[in-house]
C-alpha cells in the first residue's frame, strides 16, 4: 500500500492520477475532508482517504499504518516535512517527497541511522529536477574521478504552483548552505551570477540553494557543488545585489508578513504539459581542466515529477531488496531503466 500525503495539492493530484494509471494500490491523505472526498470520487479506484494535518502531530500516526511507502507532497517542507519524515523512519515506512528545499534535505541526515535500523529509506527531493540531475551526476562521476560539479536549470516558460512559490521562498530564507573545499559551510543564497552555454545560446544564471548541494557530497567524494538557475540579464546583474538582502529581510520578524501575503495568493498554474526545461550538468576532475557536460531537456515539469514518483512507487512495491537510510534518487533507480522510462516520456539526454 502507498499513502499519498498532501494529495489534494497541484502536484499531489498529478501523482494520484499517475498512481491510478499504473494500477498501484494507494490511499490519499490531507487536511480537508471535502477535498479528499472530491479527489477520491474523481478517481476510478475510489481510494480510501485519511484526514491528517502536518501541523497537528496527533493526526499523523494513521499515515504509517498498513503502508509500505509514504509519498509526501505537503509543504513547505522546511516547516511541515521533518516530523513526517521522522515518524516514517521510526515506523520503518519508506519515505519519498517532491521538495527541493535544501535546508530540509540537509536536516534529514539526523534520521539516517534510524531508517537503517528500521530497514526503510528516506528519499527527499525526488521531483523532476533533482531526480534527473542526480542520476546523470552519478553516471558521470562513475566514469570519471571528477572533483567539481555544477548544475544549471533553464526553465524559461514554466508557471509555478503556490506550493512551489512557498517552497522557493522558504528555501531562500533558510537554505544558507554551500559545499566548497570538501565541506558544507554557510553561504548566503543568490550571491553570484555567471553565464553558461546552452544550445539556444548563452544564458545568464544566478547561484541558488538546491538539494544537490547536499545529495551529491552525501554519496560522492567531491570537492565542490554549485547549482544555478537562468535569469534575465538584468536579474543577472541585480539578483546578486538584491536577493541576499531580501533573504536577510525574510529572516527578520517582518518576513512572516511577506510569507503570509504570498501564501494567500493561490492561483493554480496553467497546464504545464508544454512548459520546456533544460538541465545542464558539468563535472570537472581538476580546476582549469575542461568540463565534461550532459544536457537533459524535456517538457512538463509537474507532470514529469508525477511520472517519476509513480516510477519510484512501482519499484518499491515490486522489490524486496531495497536500500536503507537516507538515499538519493540514483540509489533507488537503475540507470538504464530510468533513462528508458524518461525517454518514453519525451526526455532527451545529450552527452
Amino acid at each position: 500500500m502507498i499513502t499519498l500525503f498532501g494529495a489534494t495539492g497541484y502536484t499531489g493530484r498529478k501523482i494520484a492520477a499517475e498512481l491510478e494509471r499504473r494500477g498501484l494500490p494507494f490511499r490519499i491523505a490531507g487536511r480537508s475532508r471535502e477535498r479528499l472526498t472530491e479527489l477520491s470520487n474523481s478517481l476510478p479506484s475510489r481510494p480510501a482517504w485519511i484526514v491528517a494535518d502536518a501541523q497537528k502531530n496527533e493526526t499523523l500516526p494513521p499515515l504509517f499504518k498498513d503502508t509500505r511507502l509514504l509519498i509526501n507532497c505537503a509543504g513547505p517542507f522546511t516547516d511541515l516535512g521533518e516530523k513526517v519524515a521522522q515518524m516514517a523512519s521510526f515506523a520503518g515506512v519508506h519515505y519519498l517527497d517532491t521538495t527541493n528545499e535544501l535546508a530540509f534535505v540537509y536536516r534529514l541526515q539526523t534520521y539516517h541511522k534510524m531508517a537503517v535500523t528500521n530497514h526503510s529509506f528516506l528519499l527527499p527531493a525526488c521531483a523532476f529536477e533533482i531526480a534527473l540531475s542526480d542520476v546523470i551526476i552519478a553516471k558521470l562521476l562513475q566514469e570519471t574521478s571528477a572533483q567539481h560539479v555544477y548544475v544549471v536549470y533553464h526553465t524559461p516558460d514554466t508557471k509555478i504552483s503556490k506550493g512551489t512559490r512557498l517552497s522557493a521562498l522558504r528555501s531562500l530564507t533558510t537554505s544558507w548552505i554551500g559545499f566548497q573545499d570538501g565541506s558544507w559551510n554557510g553561504m548566503v543564497p543568490a550571491g553570484k551570477s555567471s553565464q553558461f552555454q546552452f544550445p539556444s545560446g548563452v544564458q545568464t544564471a544566478i547561484q541558488i540553494p538546491s538539494a544537490e548541494v547536499f545529495s551529491v557530497p552525501w554519496r560522492h567524494p567531491v570537492r565542490s557543488v554549485e547549482v544555478w538557475m537562468t535569469v534575465s540579464r538584468s536579474w543577472g546583474f541585480w539578483g546578486p545585489v538584491v536577493l541576499p538582502y531580501f533573504a536577510r529581510f525574510m529572516r527578520s520578524i517582518f518576513g512572516k508578513w511577506v510569507y503570509t501575503l504570498i501564501s494567500r495568493h493561490d492561483p493554480l498554474p496553467v497546464e504545464d504539459a508544454e512548459s520546456p526545461f533544460e538541465i545542464l550538468i558539468g563535472v570537472q576532475e581538476q580546476q582549469e581542466q575542461d568540463w565534461r557536460q550532459a544536457l537533459v531537456s524535456g517538457k512538463g515539469p509537474y507532470t514529469l515529477t508525477a511520472k517519476i514518483a509513480g516510477y519510484a512507487a512501482s519499484r518499491v512495491l515490486g522489490n524486496t531488496n531495497l536500500p536503507n537510510g537516507l538515499i538519493t534518487p540514483s540509489v533507488l533507480f537503475s540507470y538504464g531503466e530510468f533513462i528508458e522510462e524518461m525517454q518514453a516520456n519525451g526526455i532527451q539526454f545529450t552527452f
